[in-house]
């Protein structure tokens, strides 16, 4: 069973329906110019991938020292040049460059990125398709690096979105004379 429609239900509204009702399928979210895709097993965040969130794994697991440049450059010409597609977070683990855990943690930051991302977008549409994913190797549409095994909680995700995105907009505010709007995430503030 799949439902649709435009984001006058907001996005953390689809997220917790979907984390509480513990689906198993693909969100895919659009608006003018740009879009993105989160897949759930069993209620929880496997996968999310964003046009607007260009940071690859590559550059996350670099970025946050958990492999040099030497070697992302080897996992990936080992990746271009195998006859067979392989994932590289699959490559870098099998070549002992990195362990599964740091992967599974870089590929949660690269969750968190896209999940943040979502919740600024206020206009757009939404489709969530029913359909089985595999965590293993099965999956049938692309996903370029990895699942997240144990998926992430679609609640602690957005709550954890939704606390940057209102301690963010704290910061941007002026400090002297904060007596226009509250903050749009007030409800999370401390």
């Amino acid at each position: 069973m799949g439902f649709k429609g435009r984001l006058e239900l907001a996005i953390p509204d689809i997220l917790q329906f979907l984390g509480r009702s513990e689906s198993t399928g693909k969100l895919t979210l659009t608006r003018r110019g740009d879009s993105g895709t989160i897949l759930f097993k069993n209620g929880k965040i496997v996968y999310a991938a964003a046009e607007a969130v260009r940071n690859n794994l590559g550059n996350i697991l670099v970025s946050q020292n958990y492999v040099n440049d030497d070697s992302l450059t080897v996992a990936l010409d080992l990746q271009h040049n195998s006859p067979r597609w392989e994932r590289l977070g699959a490559i870098l683990v099998k070549k002992e460059f990195i362990t599964r855990d740091a992967l599974e943690q870089a590929i949660q930051y690269q969750i968190k990125q896209v999940i943040r991302e979502f919740l600024t977008w206020e206009t757009g549409f939404f489709r969530f398709d029913s359909m089985e994913i595999n965590c293993e190797d099965g999956i049938v549409f692309d996903v370029k690096d990895f699942l997240v095994p144990g998926g992430m909680d679609a609640n602690h995700l957005l709550l954890e979105g939704l606390r940057q995105l209102d301690e963010q907009h704290a910061t941007k505010m002026p400090t002297a004379g904060r007596t226009g709007a509250p903050p749009r995430f007030n409800f999370l503030s401390r």
